[in-house]
């Protein structure tokens, strides 16, 4: 029994002095590594490969540890790759200072990265590409300067972005976005770099907000925002492209103009508080002049319709263009600023009639029209003219009151001098 409860006693204080000592060891704690690409190892250009890193903690970044690890790509490096073998890598920010870089994988397409702290590109070019599924960690921006543009997938790869929000500037995005959160575009260096925000996948698993608040977002797939809860384009920001998007709200400032010279821009719904730019080059809808095609609501009060004749294009009299193809039954709510139905204006030498009831009776088109019966037509569109009075003289005697004054008293005169003479004389 003593034995026993000997051996009760020898193991609580076992465990006792163990517990002490796991308090009193020091926690290990994870790291925060900026590591610099060099390319440097002379055997590969293996995204594994310590010799290839400098500033990384003797090795190359990994998944093991918990280390956070910031990735630098510099121009100063030996070589931009293929850098391959990326697998299941979380990294906190990548910059790219150089370019040309192409970070991929050398395993299934299924295998990525996660980022945590945004992706920056302040290259010169050329343009930097990261061919990878791409995992959104928090909300953050993947943004690059006036002078490259940033790559992200090969068109097979995903961006999920969960329910975080997303800013891009200046990125072509070649796969479908995945998630419920948002997409902001912000782009101040467009238009000087021309490429703005490229969306050229359809993405029917992303059911977040878009919101292009600053430059430019062309979309260039079918049905690439088509599931998106909504597509916002703020005062000064551009909507361009041959794609789909889900409601579309150009707010007073913003501009939609579908294609590339000319195209077309699908939506289920559409509200044009600011301008919508057509470009008319030929006579088929979206091959030769903008067309925006909706199949829900169509709004266009307070909006501004601005036409531009391209390609050295001259329509004649009677040709008419549905610039905007309302395929719901709804009619159109509201017109263009200025333009009441059956309203004319002129546009590279030609006038043109507006009318909402165009086409199948709900759509929005612009019909060529002789200018001589443009200029007697009325808002409503009817032709009306009121003949002129003929001119008998007296209306610019009329107009001279001390004329006919004159006039009058000399005639008074002179039948008074008469009537004394014609007077008989007394008896």
């Amino acid at each position: 029994m003593k034995i026993k409860k000997i051996l009760q006693l020898g193991s609580a204080f076992v465990l006792s002095l163990s517990a002490l000592l796991t308090m009193s060891m020091p926690l290990a704690h994870a790291a925060t590594l900026t590591c610099t690409w060099t390319d440097a190892s002379g055997s590969d250009n293996n995204f594994s490969t310590a010799g290839n890193w400098t500033n990384c903690g003797g090795g190359a970044p990994d998944s093991v540890g918990g280390d956070v690890y910031n990735l630098i790509f510099p121009a100063s490096a030996s070589g931009f790759g293929p850098i391959v073998d990326i697998s299941g890598l979380t990294v906190g920010s990548i910059s790219f200072t150089g370019g040309g870089y192409d970070l991929s994988s050398s395993g299934p397409s299924t295998e990525g990265m996660t980022v945590s702290g945004g992706i920056t590109d302040t290259s010169s070019g050329p343009n930097n590409e990261i061919d990878l599924n791409i995992t959104v960690s928090g909300s953050q921006s993947f943004m690059a300067g006036a002078t490259s543009q940033l790559v992200l997938g090969d068109g097979s790869n995903t961006l999920t972005v969960g329910g975080n929000t997303l800013t891009l500037a200046n990125a072509l995005v070649t796969g479908p976005i995945v998630g419920s959160g948002s997409i902001v575009v912000n782009d101040a260096h467009y238009p000087a770099d021309v490429d703005g925000v490229d969306l050229q996948a359809a993405s029917p698993s992303f059911t977040g907000s878009v919101s292009v608040n600053q430059g430019a977002l062309f979309v260039d797939a079918s049905g690439a925002l088509s599931a998106a809860s909504q597509v916002t384009v703020a005062s000064g920001a551009l909507l361009k492209g041959n794609g789909g998007v889900s409601a579309a709200t150009v707010q007073s400032g913003g501009t939609v103009a579908p294609g590339h010279s000319p195209g077309c821009i699908t939506a289920s719904t559409a509200t044009i508080s600011g301008t919508y730019l057509a470009q008319i080059g030929g006579t088929t809808a979206c091959s030769t002049y903008d067309q925006l095609q909706v199949s829900g609501s169509v709004n266009v009060t307070n909006g501004t319709l601005q036409l531009a004749l391209i390609n050295g294009f001259s329509p004649t009299v009677g040709q008419s263009f549905e610039i905007i193809n309302n395929t719901g039954s709804n009619p159109v709510t509201g017109t263009f600023s200025g333009l009441p139905e059956g309203a004319t204006f002129s546009s590279g030498g030609h006038t043109f009639q507006i009318s909402y009831k165009g086409g199948t009776g709900n759509d929005v088109t612009l019909t060529v029209v002789n200018p001589a019966s443009a200029q007697a037509a009325t808002s409503s569109g009817s032709s009306t003219s009121v003949p002129k009075a003929p001119d008998t003289g007296f209306r610019a005697v009329a107009a001279h009151s001390a004329i006919i004054l004159a006039f009058s008293t000399l005639i008074a005169f002179t039948l008074l001098v008469i009537a004394r003479r014609l007077k008989p004389a007394r008896p």
